[in-house]
């Protein structure tokens, strides 16, 4: 089987780091993402709010991303069911 790139998302706190720390999974966060690929556009260091050009991360992912990973990637963050990613895991706390 082909590795993937997976997405884990949901809302702020419902694990999805926790999650990706587990067993030592192969992960990166979007925020990571967004830094590599030069698609932050602001970051405000009062609040911890950062601005993502979503859309020019994701142009620059589809240009670098050509080829499979060499093992399952999982992309963290509330933001990653927007990039390139081949499936999603959506966590969701009770309500």
């Amino acid at each position: 089987m082909q590795p993937l790139r997976i997405a884990v998302t949901g809302v702020p706190g419902c694990g999805k780091t926790t999650f990706c720390s587990f067993k030592k999974l192969e992960k990166i966060s979007v925020l990571d993402l967004a830094k590599l690929n030069n698609s932050v556009i602001s970051e405000n260091y009062n609040n911890d709010t950062v601005e993502i050009d979503i859309e020019k991360l994701t142009e620059s992912l589809l240009e670098n991303w050509k080829e499979s990973p060499s093992e399952n990637l999982f992309i963290d963050g509330h933001l990653s069911h927007n990039l390139p990613v081949d499936s999603v895991i959506l966590f969701r706390c009770r309500p």
